[in-house]
């Protein structure tokens, strides 16, 4: 019955419908707690934050998913891509090159010899008149009409507003931090922070600080001792510790979705 109601939203509307009901949850909510999810997941990997992994990236990400869920239906399989009324998101030409497969050795022998094969087979891509190509855009493996993607960006807009004033904020924090630190700064810095904190009534054991930062015990031991491996303070998780103690910017509370 969802899906249904998804399929005729696509068919009739060449913009997204935020407030489409799925289970529990409508559209809207739906993209950005999948946003919000993906967020996590690579911040916990420690990947480089940017503008355009929020604006970009996460958001190509969500609507894959989306599309892959159901929530967002492609167009009929016997509809060329760009054409057909309320068509509005096709999967891409997709073919075996060096670029696309760079590597087949952890591979069973005779996939590898089929892939190979399909590479030195020629291309057919689909062509684009003018007008296609000024109406569509390609999002990871999917071609959509821009208008369609237009009003999904609009749905995430305030989320990814959200993420990049918080990553406008972490980024002041990051050039603001000491390129180099000795021991005995990092150990003053360390007891400065647990006495600022305790002054306001919070208990705060090294534990609670090795938390905080998101490093392991050990590791803000040796951090402190600067003992490897948190030696350079260029290391991520130096980072973090630092970010803690200068600014009280807790890694882990910066997985969280907004409240």
């Amino acid at each position: 019955m969802i899906l249904d109601k998804l399929r005729l939203m696509a068919r009739t509307s060449t913009v997204l419908n935020p407030d489409v009901t799925l289970e529990g949850c409508n559209l809207k909510q739906a993209l950005e707690s999948v946003y919000s999810t993906i967020v996590g997941a690579l911040r916990e990997r420690g990947v480089t934050e940017s503008r355009k992994m929020y604006r970009l990236e996460i958001p190509a990400l969500v609507f894959e998913a989306a599309a892959g869920a159901g929530w967002i239906p492609f167009a009929e399989p016997s509809i060329p891509i760009g054409t057909g009324a309320g068509q509005v998101v096709w999967e891409a030409d997709w073919h075996v090159t060096d670029k696309t497969v760079p590597d087949t050795t952890a591979l069973p022998q005779w996939l590898q010899d089929h892939l190979e094969k399909l590479k030195r087979q020629p291309s057919h891509r689909t062509p684009y008149t003018k007008y296609q190509v000024a109406r569509l855009v390609q999002v990871g493996d999917l071609i959509v009409e821009r208008a369609y993607m237009d009003s999904f960006y609009a749905l995430l807009e305030d989320w990814i507003d959200f993420h990049l004033d918080e990553v406008t904020e972490h980024e002041k924090h990051v050039k603001l931090l000491p390129k180099r630190t000795t021991a005995k700064q990092r150990e003053a810095s360390l007891q400065d922070y647990i006495a600022k904190e305790e002054a306001k009534g919070i208990k705060t054991p090294k534990k609670k600080v090795a938390n905080d930062a998101d490093v392991q015990y050990t590791l803000l031991a040796a951090w402190t001792k600067k003992r490897a491996p948190m030696v350079s303070d260029a290391i991520p998780a130096c980072q973090r510790i630092m970010l803690l103690l200068m600014f009280g910017e807790r890694s882990q509370a910066r997985q969280y979705r907004r409240t």
